[in-house]
């Protein structure tokens, strides 16, 4: 049997916040020096557009800061942008975020 237990390290990326518009959300920049895959798991609480939809997009570098920072390449995911529900990649980069593009009706 594997152990994930001792393989893996659990970051928050993004806050909990309460959205009511589009307003982008972006996570801290993670850092994978010594791991060589990130999955970011996304949990939307209540949405009240039911129209709601939301884009994913990935940036990877180099530089811990992410000066550096461009969009991670499509071989390097699994699945394709936009993904809509958990996003991995396998990246040798040494930093990742995500960022969360909501599109919603605003009332």
């Amino acid at each position: 049997m594997k152990d994930i237990h001792n393989n893996i390290k659990v970051s928050r990326a993004i806050s909990p916040v309460s959205v009511s518009d589009n307003t982008v959300q972006v996570s801290q920049i993670i850092d994978t020096q010594g791991f060589n895959a990130l999955e970011f798991l996304i949990a939307i609480g209540s949405v009240a557009d039911a129209d709601a939809t939301f884009t994913v997009l990935l940036e990877d570098g180099d530089d811990a800061a992410l000066s550096d920072a461009a969009a991670v390449a499509d071989a390097e995911l699994l699945g394709t942008e936009p993904l809509p529900r958990s996003s991995m990649t396998m990246t040798t980069k040494r930093a990742v975020l995500a960022i969360l593009v909501p599109s919603v009706t605003c009332a």
